[in-house]
């Protein structure tokens, strides 16, 4: 128990953990052609981007997290990506959430100190994949 007392003030004091609710606006707009810009985003961060696979699993949804030292609120949504690695050889589909800030994909969830889903808003819907 005082071990677990302490993990849960040091996650405090560090800045992880869930962060307050922001309101609908806060996280900008949704990204409107989110698989094509998921998948042009791999295509410019993959030195031999034009041959990953992107997959698209999940509909756009609401994030929050900190990156570069900033606080960012924004939209998400995860893909699976399979690329051609150095040897020529291709990868497994590996697991990756694309962050979207202004409607534009600008970063990858590992790329942020701290992530995590915003709560969602009962009045707001996702579009179908």
């Amino acid at each position: 128990m005082k071990i677990q007392s302490m993990l849960i003030g040091a996650a405090m004091l560090s800045g992880c953990g869930s962060a307050a609710p922001l309101a609908p606006s806060a996280y900008g707009i949704q990204p409107g052609d989110f698989e094509a810009a998921a998948t042009a985003y791999f295509h410019e961060q993959f030195t031999r981007g034009d041959g990953a696979q992107v997959r698209v699993v999940s509909a756009p949804y609401r994030a929050q997290g900190r990156i570069n030292g900033m606080s960012w609120s924004g939209w998400a949504t995860d893909v699976k990506v399979r690329a051609e690695m150095p040897n020529g050889r291709s990868s497994g589909f590996l697991p990756y959430t694309v962050l979207f800030e202004g409607g534009e994909a600008f970063a990858l969830s590992r790329d942020a100190a701290w992530f995590e889903r915003a709560p969602s808003a009962p009045s707001q819907s996702f579009s179908a994949l």
